[in-house]
């Protein structure tokens, strides 16, 4: 009795439902994929999501530090990406405001 719940498909005819639990994986799956790329992706822009918008030191792309970095961005930006992109957005308003002041007054 117990081996059968929960049920894996429930059945409405002709048509099988996925269960609540496969689409919960579908989710967490996406989330997960999106994360990867967005840590992939935003690997050389780092230093925006960080305490300040300073570019950091290039490194050679063949090191093996550089590959450690760009696994460690990845899989934090995996589980973090919103938080992520919340922290970029910010920086990116804060650049625009540094600039807008650096910047004369036009007459």
């Amino acid at each position: 009795m117990l081996s059968q719940w929960p049920p894996r498909v429930r059945s409405g005819g002709s048509t099988q439902v996925p269960c609540a639990a496969e689409t919960m994986n579908l989710y967490i799956g996406l989330f997960l994929a999106f994360g990867a790329f967005f840590g992939l992706a935003t690997f050389t822009r780092r230093h925006l999501f960080s305490e300040g918008p300073h570019q950091p030191t290039p490194s050679d792309a063949s090191t093996r530090m550089h590959w450690a970095a760009l696994a460690f961005w990845t899989l934090l930006c995996t589980m973090l990406w919103p938080i992520m992109v919340v922290s970029g957005l910010n920086t990116a308003w804060v650049l625009a405001r540094r600039k807008a002041r650096a910047q004369p007054p036009r007459f």
